[in-house]
C-alpha cells in the first residue's frame, strides 16, 4: 500500500484525504488499505438501521434512536431524524444511503447535545493509541468535543474521561481525532462496563449536527470508514445483540404460538433473532393492538409481561378473559401497530 497524498491536519484536526494507489489511480473510500470486518468497533456507524424508528421529536437525555446510538444533553431538546443522501452525495469516494441528524428544538439552560454509543467492555483499546473519526457538517461553525469515557461498570471503579475538541463546519468533512486511552491496570471491572463515545456540539437554537461514516479503531490514523461488519445482514446482528423490534409487516401478522393455561392467563415463548447481550427488558404496544386467537375466538388481551426470559427466548403472560385452560393459540397483531421491544443496552 502507498499514500502518495494525504493533507496535514489542522489544529482542529480535521482530515481530508486524497489517497491514490501506487499506478496513480484513486482508491474507492479514499485508500489502498481492505475493508476489515471486526476494525471499526462502532455499530451501525453508518446509521443504516432504525429498528426503533426513524424519527425522533422534542426528545430529552438518553433516549435510543438510530440502533446503538442516543441522544444525551445537559438540559436541551431535540429532534434526531434519519435524513436520506442523494444519489451522487458529497461523501467522496462513497455512496451512502442514510445520515444521523440531530436538530435543536429547546434550549432551556442547556449547553451541549451529543450523539453517544456505549461499546461493549472498557478492556477495549485500554492502553493503546486510537483514531476516532466520521463525517460531519452543522448549520453553522461550532464547537465540537469528542469524549472516549471508560466506564467501569457496576461497583467498578471511576469513570475516565478522555476529549479532543474541533470545530464543526458547514459542509461535510471528514474529522479524524486521535487519543491515547490510560491502561486500566489496577481497576476493578464490573458488570456493563464500556468504552462510551460521544459526539458533543454547542447547543444553540435551530443548531444541526450531520453524522455519517463513524469509526473508533487501533492506530494513529483514520483509514477507510467500514461498517464493524462490512455486511448489512452482519451489521443487523450485531444491533440485535442489544435491541431488538418484533413489529407487524401487515394485521394479523403472528408472533408466537401460546398455551392457555387458565380461563385468564396464556403463555407464549418468543424465540429471539439472535443471542442478545443479557436477558433483557421487554416492552410493547398498548395490549389492544394484538389478539389471542384460539378456535375461532379472538381474545383481546388486557395485559402483557415479559415473565421468564432469557438470552435466547422471552416468555410473554397474556392476561385476558373467558379464555379455555388447555387449549393453544396463536399471538398475534391486531391493528397493524403492535410491536414488541426487547432491550439489552448497556
Amino acid at each position: 500500500m502507498s499514500r502518495a497524498q494525504l493533507t496535514s491536519m489542522t489544529a482542529d484536526n480535521v482530515v481530508q484525504e486524497t489517497l491514490v494507489g501506487s499506478t496513480g489511480n484513486s482508491i474507492k473510500g479514499g485508500s489502498v488499505a481492505p475493508f476489515v470486518a471486526g476494525k471499526n468497533k462502532i455499530i451501525n456507524g453508518d446509521f443504516g438501521i432504525w429498528q426503533r424508528g426513524t424519527s425522533f421529536a422534542a426528545i430529552g437525555n438518553s433516549v435510543y434512536n438510530a440502533d446503538r446510538w442516543f441522544f444525551y444533553t445537559d438540559a436541551a431538546t431535540a429532534t434526531v431524524s434519519q435524513q436520506a443522501f442523494t444519489p451522487g452525495n458529497p461523501i467522496a469516494g462513497y455512496e451512502p444511503t442514510y445520515f444521523h441528524r440531530t436538530a435543536v428544538t429547546s434550549i432551556g439552560s442547556g449547553t451541549y447535545i451529543q450523539a453517544d454509543q456505549k461499546i461493549e467492555n472498557v478492556q477495549t483499546f485500554a492502553g493503546q493509541t486510537v483514531t476516532v473519526s466520521f463525517w460531519a457538517k452543522a448549520d453553522s461553525a461550532r464547537s465540537m468535543l469528542i469524549v472516549l469515557w471508560q466506564n467501569f461498570g457496576s461497583g467498578g471503579s471511576s469513570t475516565v474521561t478522555n476529549t479532543a475538541s474541533g470545530t464543526f463546519g458547514t459542509t461535510w468533512q471528514r474529522y479524524s481525532f486521535t487519543i491515547t486511552l490510560p491502561s486500566i491496570s489496577g481497576k476493578t471491572i464490573g458488570a456493563g462496563s464500556s468504552l462510551e463515545l460521544a459526539i458533543r456540539q454547542t447547543a444553540t437554537a435551530g443548531a444541526t449536527m450531520d453524522l455519517w461514516g463513524v469509526q473508533v479503531e487501533a492506530g494513529p490514523v483514520a483509514t477507510p470508514f467500514t461498517t464493524a461488519s462490512n455486511t448489512l445482514q452482519g451489521e443487523l446482528a450485531l444491533c440485535q445483540r442489544y435491541f431488538q423490534r418484533f413489529n407487524a409487516d401487515s394485521q394479523y401478522c403472528p408472533y408466537a404460538m401460546a398455551e392457555i393455561s387458565s380461563t385468564t392467563t396464556a403463555y407464549a415463548i418468543l424465540p429471539h433473532i439472535v443471542e442478545m447481550r443479557t436477558t433483557p427488558s421487554s416492552s410493547y404496544a398498548s395490549a389492544g393492538n394484538f389478539a389471542l386467537s384460539s378456535t375461532g375466538t379472538n381474545f383481546t388481551p388486557t395485559g402483557l409481561a415479559g415473565s421468564t426470559v432469557s438470552k435466547k427466548a422471552t416468555q410473554i403472560t397474556i392476561t385476558s378473559s373467558s379464555m379455555t385452560a388447555g387449549r393453544i393459540g396463536r399471538f398475534t397483531d391486531y391493528t397493524g401497530s403492535s410491536y414488541i421491544d426487547l432491550s439489552a443496552e448497556l
